[in-house]
């Protein structure tokens, strides 16, 4: 009997074939992967001849203008391409023109952690940065409720995994040092220059650290401090502000008529008890904050106070004295709450009032508002229709939890009518893994 007939014998010769055929598909797919490494090889090194070839880098310029479209500008491209680079002058710009220029930009950093995902940044300077205006991007529609029922929540801390705010690659920036920051008129009301320094590492939302530094070059004595260490055992963060009255900082608030700042914040402590402590001086008025926040078990302890005199922070925005306090102790969808607010002298727009007094009291679910307004003033066509007699609100408020989120107060349905020669209802719902429900009645008279 021949071989070719013999069971075993044809078993072992396809197993022959199959073992050739598999080491030549191995050869060809080892062959394949490491002409596609070499080609990347090959083209990254010629990228890096390209870049610093000086012929080239004008090329290199107007392509990063055209990709995009004409909101990053480069000029006078130098250094050693692709770790050490240099530009003259770099523009940032939006529809309306450059809001952003800044001259001799230097940036060290190492091309190859970018291969694990990591962006490391040696240095980031540049010698003069003029931040001309507020930048006036198109924004982005809603894009409606992010969170699906199947969101992943991270492990005791209530914290879905699309809001940790991941990006594709960790961000390291070991020196940032900008030692002429102007910023123009139009942002802090008159130009002021500072320096600007720090670092920092991004991963998430809950895994970051931060240092930022701010001193003005004038005489005139400011403080701008913040830090920041986030880790999933431990949250920090200090921040100290002083300025003088028509400093920078309050024009950017937009409020140039704040007076002088002084705050001073904290926070520190594990996720299960982050210590909270504010206090700030904000021209003459006082306000202090202090409590502990649970966040797994979205739970705080607050105590707030403020007082103010006579304040006009802008034109069309003043009072004549204000003074809130606020206790409140439990979950944040069912805490324990006292509030007392006193309003005199409110001037807001088209809208006007003598006083208004208020209290929040509540237990659990549920928050009750007992409150007067007396002399008060609407835009036309209403106009002093109830300045005539206090109004007295009342009202009240159910919150109520759904599981995953973080504080219930995302929808709310309510009624009211108004008394005294006109009436009103409104009502409204919304979805963002919790609800509020509320009805009330205001009564002028």
């Amino acid at each position: 009997m021949s071989s070719d007939s013999d069971p075993a014998a044809r078993a072992t010769g396809a197993a022959a074939r199959a073992m050739r055929l598999a080491a030549g598909v191995g050869r060809v797919l080892g062959w394949s992967v490491a002409g596609i490494v070499g080609l990347v090889l090959l083209l990254a090194a010629l990228l890096m001849i390209i870049g610093n070839l000086p012929a080239a880098r004008p090329l290199i310029a107007r392509l990063t203008e055209q990709l995009t479209d004409g909101q990053v500008r480069l000029q006078g491209l130098s250094g050693r391409f692709p770790d050490r680079l240099r530009a003259r002058q770099l523009v940032i710009a939006d529809p309306q023109g450059p809001w952003l220029q800044a001259e001799q930009v230097a940036v060290d950093w190492s091309p190859l952690p970018l291969a694990a995902g990591h962006v490391d940044v040696a240095r980031l300077s540049a010698s003069r940065v003029q931040w001309l205006r507020e930048p006036a991007y198109l924004s982005p529609r809603a894009a409606g409720a992010r969170t699906s029922a199947g969101a992943r929540t991270s492990a005791g801390t209530g914290i879905s995994a699309s809001t940790e705010g991941r990006l594709p690659v960790t961000i390291r920036i070991a020196r940032l040092n900008l030692p002429d920051v102007q910023l123009a008129a139009a942002l802090a009301g008159q130009a002021v220059a500072l320096r600007l320094t720090g670092g920092g590492q991004y991963i998430s939302l809950r895994d970051a650290q931060a240092q930022l530094s701010a001193q003005r070059l004038d005489s005139v004595p400011a403080t701008y401090q913040a830090s920041v260490q986030l880790d999933p055992q431990r949250e920090q963060l200090h921040l100290d502000v002083a300025e003088q009255a028509g400093g920078p900082l309050s024009h950017l608030l937009r409020l140039p008529g704040l007076g002088a700042l002084s705050v001073h914040c904290v926070l520190q402590g594990p996720l299960t008890a982050l210590a909270t402590q504010l206090s700030a001086s904000v021209g003459p008025l006082q306000a202090q904050a202090a409590g502990t926040l649970d966040l797994p078990q979205r739970a705080a302890t607050l105590d707030l106070t403020l007082h103010s005199p006579a304040m006009s922070p802008r034109p069309g925005l003043s009072w004549q004295g204000a003074s809130l306090q606020v206790h409140a102790r439990g979950a944040f969808t069912a805490p324990t709450t006292r509030a007392q607010l006193q309003l005199q002298g409110l001037s807001a727009g088209g809208v006007r009032l003598d006083s208004l007094q208020a209290s929040v009291q509540g237990e659990g679910q549920t928050l009750g508002l007992d409150g007067s307004i007396s002399g008060l003033t609407l835009p036309a066509p209403l106009g002093d229709l109830l300045r005539g007699a206090p109004v007295r609100l009342h009202g009240e408020v159910r919150l109520t939890a759904v599981a995953g989120a973080a504080v219930a107060n995302a929808g709310a349905a309510g009624g009211g009518a108004a008394a005294g020669g006109g009436a009103a209802a409104g009502g409204g719902a919304a979805a963002g893994g919790g609800a509020a429900a509320g009805s009330g009645a205001v009564a002028g008279g």
